[in-house]
């Protein structure tokens, strides 16, 4: 596939993996076809956090209440992407905290179930993101906000993918494969540099910094529980990451 072709059709096929938007593909996307578009993963977090933004600019103006506009920023982030990295957040919690051997930890992120573990860590998630929107500084920072949050922690998915190999053979990071390294550095250097466009310098370092960290503890624990990587662990590194930011930016509007 030449470099035009890809430029095209891969942003395409990480919105249809990101999202819930119903975009038409011919045929069935391979997983390998995914790996290669996950260069584009930053510009589709940029999109979905400039909706969530955009709905929160909205709703303020037609309710004029902060925590209603920072509730339905949050609903249109869920419903954009059907929760599909809340649920890598709930289930890793009910993993790490529930299994006591690394078999157990990996059964129950075969489980659909929500248990206590995972039910605390999606409701203190969602309540930490409303109230970090609520406390930023008006809807451009909002905007703003959402849009380098949803750039860098869906850059770290790709980094913790590329680091870690998968905990088990089947699953969906196991048969989308390890990204490329030109992969990574695409998606990595997309989101600095998308950062650093929106944001002062001091703030896009601390954000830039604060997702490496977020991603490398969630590498770090994920290598320790489960010897590798697994598509809940990658949705869950992208809920911890934004949260990261999130308050990271929180810390600079209330200087």
């Amino acid at each position: 596939m030449n470099t035009i072709n890809r430029l095209i059709t891969d942003p395409w096929i990480s919105i249809i993996f990101l999202t819930r938007l119903p975009i038409p593909f011919p045929g069935e996307i391979p997983r390998a076809r995914i790996t290669q578009a996950m260069g584009a993963f930053p510009l589709t977090g940029a999109l979905i956090g400039a909706v969530s933004g955009l709905t929160y600019w909205g709703a303020l103006e037609l309710f004029r209440n902060i925590w209603v506009a920072a509730a339905l920023a949050v609903t249109a982030h869920i419903v954009l992407t059907g929760a599909f990295h809340e649920d890598g957040l709930a289930d890793t919690a009910d993993a790490l905290g529930g299994g006591k051997t690394r078999e157990q930890k990996l059964e129950i992120l075969r489980d659909s179930r929500i248990g206590t573990y995972g039910t605390c860590a999606l409701a203190l998630g969602l309540f930490l993101k409303i109230a970090s929107i609520v406390s930023l500084l008006g809807p451009i920072g909002v905007l703003t906000a959402l849009t380098v949050s949803g750039m860098l922690s869906r850059a770290a998915i790709v980094g913790v993918m590329f680091a870690l190999p998968p905990a088990q053979d089947n699953g969906l990071s196991a048969e989308a494969g390890r990204p490329s390294q030109i992969v990574l550095i695409v998606a990595v250097l997309s989101a600095i540099g998308g950062t650093f466009l929106l944001l002062p310098p001091l703030s896009a370092a601390l954000c830039c910094a604060g997702a490496a960290l977020a991603a490398t503890v969630m590498g770090a624990l994920s290598q320790r529980h489960l010897g590798g990587q697994t598509g809940d662990i990658l949705g869950a590194t992208q809920q911890v990451c934004e949260l990261v930011i999130l308050l990271t930016l929180l810390t600079q509007a209330a200087r």
